[in-house]
């Protein structure tokens, strides 16, 4: 239901800023790995099993630029496992970012239009746990998301590719045998989209 209140949320929004396209993806994350900056200078990351991802957004345009805002849902992926004698307690993830995209086309107007963007916005968490310790307890929250890709557009089919990062803050519970010790971090979901879609153009224009 959630989902459903932001999805029409953003539709009354971008109809009230005269969006004028309707663009709806489905694509492939790739390379995905999610982790911190705790462990180490160079972080600690995990690969993350290929998933899907759906993509609607609301557009306008103004000569070669595109602007809009846009909701995705990425639907859960496991985590890899980890060697024989490692353990990571998080063991799926699933993010629904709500973003503002801006974006420039080239050749508007010709049949085969090149483009590229940028997303920026704010990224909900849906995590699964797989706990060590089954008295320890551990929690997300939402953070920044950010996202740059290219795409071109054929008549009304857009092939984008995109590379993104979900930020989130976690929270773990560590019970000690008498109390709980409390560790917060920053930590982040990194991923190449590739996706495929169709842009209806026109659908709010006033005639």
């Amino acid at each position: 239901m959630k989902y459903f209140i932001t999805i029409m949320l953003l539709m009354a929004i971008s109809m009230g800023l005269g969006a004028v396209n309707l663009q709806l993806s489905g694509g492939l994350d790739f390379a995905g790995e999610s982790g911190s900056m705790v462990e180490d200078v160079f972080g600690y990351y995990i690969e993350n099993n290929m998933a899907t991802t759906i993509s609607l957004q609301a557009q306008n345009n103004f000569q070669n630029v595109l602007y809009g805002l846009g909701v995705d849902y990425q639907v859960k992926r496991q985590h890899v496992a980890l060697p024989e004698g490692m353990h990571y307690d998080l063991k799926s993830s699933s993010f629904i970012p709500v973003y503002g995209v801006l974006g420039y086309q080239f050749l508007a107007d010709g049949i085969l239009k090149p483009e590229m963007f940028a997303q920026l916005g704010y990224s909900f968490t849906d995590f699964t746990y797989d706990m060590y310790y089954p008295e320890d307890r551990l929690s997300a929250k939402a953070g920044l998301y950010c996202g740059v890709g290219m795409g071109v557009q054929i008549q009304n089919i857009i092939i984008q590719g995109l590379y993104r990062v979900n930020n989130y803050k976690f929270t773990s519970d560590e019970w000690n045998g008498s109390s709980y010790d409390n560790e917060t971090y920053d930590g982040r979901t990194r991923q190449f989209n590739i996706s495929i879609g169709y842009r209806l153009e026109g659908l709010f224009k006033n005639h």
